[in-house]
């Protein structure tokens, strides 16, 4: 499933954009979901008024994957652009291998007519084995990190043209119970140190340790979090010391029924709300296959931020257990966007300050306000760059495409997930890095 949902349908834009010009440049797009705002209101920009639309999400912003077919404003290029967001790091090892591992998913009943001012999308579509094309390789990709920084660097890999478009925060989020005493003492908790992620990660944390209650000692917070093909995953565990490359004990939630640790697992759905259901049970992570390598129980994890939001904001229920008969809680790590649909009203989820310090994200409107000045002055040390990356051959309208999204986001779009180049005062050269005054 994880690879039918990272391929591009290309099939499906041919017939439903018949009669539009031939000449029309292809641009596939994939790697981060955490800017993925940023970036799709950058390509709905760079058009000229009738492009035609569509996604997996009614709000283009939101959507992970879209396709978006018309003319440039600066040079009026033909062009389809279709994105399918899965991960920094996957993006990154698509383009550097140029491995067609990539598939957009659609139907026609989804592209409509733009106007001027577009805002929504009809209708949204649901991936599925019958509306899919050929798994096409990226042209171009969004990445939470560095490249040398992941895996897909190095000998077999091409070294991608990197272009710093943004700054992109990253908040731990600390989940609810329907226990009325567990919630008590979560509620209590207002930040967490790099020390306490380091432990949470390797081995789960006493709850204890949060709150200084000795009596919360039976309680333990498990985290949640993203697959291998994750920039928001790369920069959680380089932030705090535990390492890129570390290996975790990472936990899947079970959803509704009775109240059972033996769920079913991977989760085949997440709830559409947080009033929806409740987590009735909680096992590591099982293996898995990413990017066609195979991970042990516990090493991976969910496979897009939006689902790891939903998990984050449904309650625990108050029968359940862990695999050890005890009370539990879960924390995770997001990027801006999914950390504000975490924190969303009716959501009873919440931020913690990192090492005793807020990163100041708005629970409305744009996700980081202009006046997020832990970030932008160094104090708030839990983000990195983002980046726009193609391989040194692209050439083109494609290429050219490239330094118009790279532009438009770097001067307006920017704030829509992160923030601004230009609002830093601080700079790093790497992930989890010393951070200096400029």
């Amino acid at each position: 499933m994880k690879a039918l949902l990272k391929s591009f349908a290309l099939g499906i834009i041919t017939v439903a954009l018949a009669g539009i010009s031939s000449a029309q440049t292809v641009i596939h797009i994939s790697g981060s979901t955490a800017f993925r705002k940023a970036l799709n209101n950058a390509i709905v920009d760079i058009m000229n008024p009738g492009y035609l639309i569509a996604g997996t999400n009614t709000s283009p912003g939101s959507a992970t994957q879209l396709v978006v077919s018309g003319t440039t404003k600066v040079g009026n290029y033909p062009v389809v652009i279709k994105t399918s967001l899965q991960g920094s790091v996957g993006g990154v090892q698509s383009l550097a291998q140029q491995s067609p591992q990539i598939t957009f998913s659609g139907s026609l009943g989804w592209l409509q007519t733009s106007l001027a001012t577009t805002t929504t999308i009809t209708t949204a579509v649901t991936a599925s084995a019958s509306n899919t094309d050929p798994a096409a390789p990226a042209d171009i990709c969004l990445a939470d990190s560095f490249q040398a920084s992941s895996f897909a660097y190095g000998s077999g890999f091409t070294q991608l043209k990197e272009t710093k478009v943004g700054v992109v925060p990253f908040f731990y989020v600390m989940g609810c119970s329907n226990d009325t005493a567990v919630q008590a003492s979560l509620s209590s908790v207002t930040s967490i140190s790099a020390q306490q992620i380091k432990l949470l990660l390797s081995a789960g944390l006493p709850l204890s340790l949060l709150t200084g209650k000795d009596a919360d000692a039976s309680v333990t917070m498990y985290p949640i979090g993203r697959d291998e093909d994750s920039g928001t995953r790369l920069d959680a565990f380089a932030e705090p010391g535990f390492g890129v490359f570390g290996s975790p004990v990472q936990y899947a939630p079970g959803f509704g029924g009775s109240i059972s640790n033996n769920v079913t697992y991977p989760i085949a759905s997440w709830p559409a709300s947080p009033t929806a259901t409740t987590i009735t049970g909680i096992m590591p992570y099982p293996a898995n296959t990413v990017d066609g390598l195979s991970f042990p129980v516990g090493h991976s994890g969910i496979a897009s931020g939006g689902n790891v939001a939903k998990t984050i904001y449904t309650p625990v229920d108050i029968n359940a257990r862990d695999q050890f008969g005890g009370k539990f809680g879960i924390i995770t790590y997001l990027g801006a966007g999914d950390a504000q649909t975490a924190i969303a009203s009716p959501s009873t989820a919440f931020l913690l300050n990192y090492n005793g310090v807020s990163g100041q994200l708005s629970p409305s409107g744009d996700p980081i306000p202009s006046t997020a000045t832990n970030i932008t002055n160094g104090a708030y040390t839990f983000w990195s760059y983002e980046l726009l990356d193609y391989v040194p051959t692209l050439a083109g309208p494609a290429k050219t495409v490239a330094d118009q999204i790279a532009q438009q986001i770097i001067t307006t779009e920017a704030h829509y997930s992160g923030i601004a180049l230009s609002a830093m005062n601080v700079s790093r050269s790497v992930e989890g890095g010393v951070i200096n005054h400029n």
